[in-house]
């Protein structure tokens, strides 16, 4: 939700169109960092998080979202838009069609965890996401209850925020028409607005 309502605010303000999304994505990633430090804690006082898939995909998550990042700023703002509508609408076909994923295997070793932890990481920091789309059905596949891999992917958005809000934040420096209050391609006034209203929901 986050994206496509920074998008809009963005263009109303006049960002320029070439880094428009960039500001979005980049902007929602570093919102995400106060949420999920909020949501983890939460979950965690509940027992909800599973701490091993945590550790195990902690160091793929942070590779990828930085990689992520990085590849971002090789993508035009359309092609990042384009990215983002196209993944939505997939999630929206499977959602709709009602099909989730069986839960048949126990986890995966550490390579496992290490390489689920890098396309997780990648796609959600070039979607600008905290991950929740792509990590609870991996989890609930591998047999992590619900609410457990809820909790899960709540605690490895930060990693994927932290990670790829410094990307963007190194790959938007020297970038042309900054709006101020930025560092790259974050926008704080955005950052801040956000994290008001998301750290007490969270």
């Amino acid at each position: 939700m986050i994206v496509p309502a920074l998008a809009l605010l963005f263009a109303v303000q006049g960002f320029a169109s070439e880094t428009l999304m960039h500001f979005a994505v980049g902007s929602s990633l570093a919102a995400i960092i106060p949420t999920a430090v909020s949501s983890m804690l939460a979950h965690h006082r509940r027992g909800s998080v599973l701490w091993p898939a945590v550790r195990g995909m902690a160091p793929g998550i942070l590779l990828g979202a930085f990689t992520g990042a990085w590849l971002a700023q090789l993508v035009s703002s359309p092609g990042l838009a384009m990215f983002f509508g196209v993944f939505e609408i997939l999630v929206a076909i499977q959602l709709l069609a009602g099909r989730q994923p069986a839960a048949h295997r126990a986890l995966p070793g550490p390579s496992g965890l290490g390489i689920a932890g890098i396309v997780i990481g990648v796609v959600s920091a070039l979607l600008g996401i905290g991950g929740g789309t792509l990590t609870v059905p991996f989890l609930i596949w591998n047999r992590v209850d619900i609410r457990t891999a809820v909790g899960t992917a709540a605690t490895t958005g930060l990693p994927i925020a932290l990670a790829g809000a410094a990307g963007f934040m190194l790959a938007g420096q020297g970038a042309g028409d900054q709006p101020g209050w930025n560092s790259g391609f974050v926008y704080w006034p955005a950052v801040a607005g956000i994290a008001l209203a998301s750290v007490p929901m969270a």
